[in-house]
């Protein structure tokens, strides 16, 4: 499988497993972004297991072998609404 294939697959399940709204402002650029190799913050919305939705701070980097192959992603989420 190509690495960029691989990449976008990885993205795609960092995404769904996290419930985030991917139309949330500024997300998609984050994403082009994090394709070129750049660390991307954004704060977006979240959905809970009940269904309802929270903000929430999302930091994406991408992870590169000893090669300089993109590998993997990794997220971070942190909730930033009311407590």
């Amino acid at each position: 499988m190509h690495s960029t294939n691989f990449a976008l697959i990885m993205f795609l399940i960092i995404i769904l497993s996290c419930n985030i709204v991917y139309n949330s402002p500024g997300l998609r650029d984050a994403v082009g972004r994090l394709f070129e190799g750049e660390t991307v913050k954004v704060v977006t919305t979240n959905k809970k297991k009940d269904g309802s939705r929270f903000k929430c701070f999302l930091t994406m980097g991408p992870l590169h072998d000893e090669n300089g192959k993109l590998t993997h992603f990794v997220a971070i989420l942190k909730d930033i609404g009311k407590a």
